[in-house]
């Protein structure tokens, strides 16, 4: 499956969206498992502004629930340097 189809299929099939406060990962309880689950915030999609800016989202679904955690953000393009894209 290429990435493009990977992320509709995030989009398309996520169960609940929720906001994160974490960059990297988002650790919740499963209710379909019953268990801690760490999902990934692996996949990033981001827009260029005319300021020089970068608005952000990081994303990554729960295998079992299919609950979508995404973080959410705004950085200038010269500290961005540790942000990968």
């Amino acid at each position: 499956m290429d990435l493009f189809e990977t992320v509709k299929g995030i989009l398309n099939d996520g169960e609940k969206f929720t906001k994160s406060k974490n960059f990297y990962f988002e650790k919740h309880q499963c209710s379909k498992i019953d268990e801690t689950v760490k999902v990934e915030m692996s996949y990033v999609i981001h827009k260029e502004q005319d300021d020089d800016s970068v608005d952000f989202i990081r994303f990554g679904m729960c295998p079992h629930c299919k609950e979508v955690f995404y973080y959410k953000d705004h950085t200038w393009k010269s500290f961005s340097g540790n942000i990968k894209f």
